[in-house]
């Protein structure tokens, strides 16, 4: 299979003109399958960082998986792993089954980015932590210099609200 940016790296402006050719891949690295049949095209996704762009992609088979298989399982079924485990045991019963999650792959892939995430939000409120702390002792510093005048109003008659209004109104 072929992703979209891959159809293109091979010169193709549609599917239909190369899925069923013969793709010959000449690479050096070891358990590649040297040559197959394009079989689809998949859109442009991106498997590694966020913030790489997708690249031209051929998906193709490898020896190393062929005794791989991606199985589905609902998670509002509570026994859906114990049901495939013990299909697993009747198939295979010599062979213990090894899995992953993908949840918990793709955990791994983006725990940097998860972490810097949390280091934001952190931060995020420590800094309005501050900030408002900063506010609270220079309303309290403005309170201390206009205690008289508190004062004074209070004793001809102000309201709790009209002096909460008149110490606010110079930062609203």
């Amino acid at each position: 299979m072929v992703n979209r940016k891959g159809l293109k790296a091979l010169g193709s402006d549609s599917p239909e003109e190369i899925i069923g050719k013969t793709l010959r891949i000449e690479h050096e690295a070891v358990g590649y399958i040297p040559q197959g049949v394009v079989c689809g095209m998949t859109d442009d996704f991106n498997y590694t960082s966020m913030r790489e762009e997708s690249i031209p992609m051929i998906i193709m088979q490898r020896p190393l998986f062929l005794h791989n298989i991606m199985v589905r399982l609902n998670p509002d079924q509570p026994r859906a792993l114990e049901t495939f485990n013990n299909v697993w045991k009747e198939i295979f019963p010599d062979y213990p089954a090894r899995y992953a999650f993908i949840g918990d792959v793709y955990g791994q892939i983006f725990r940097n980015e998860l972490n810097a995430g949390k280091l934001v939000r952190i931060f995020s409120l420590l800094c309005l932590l501050i900030a408002n702390l900063g506010l609270i002792i220079y309303m309290a510093f403005i309170i201390k210099l206009r205690t008289k005048e508190i004062g004074i109003r209070k004793v001809n008659g102000a309201r709790s609200g009209e002096i909460i209004l008149g110490l606010n109104r110079s930062f609203i």
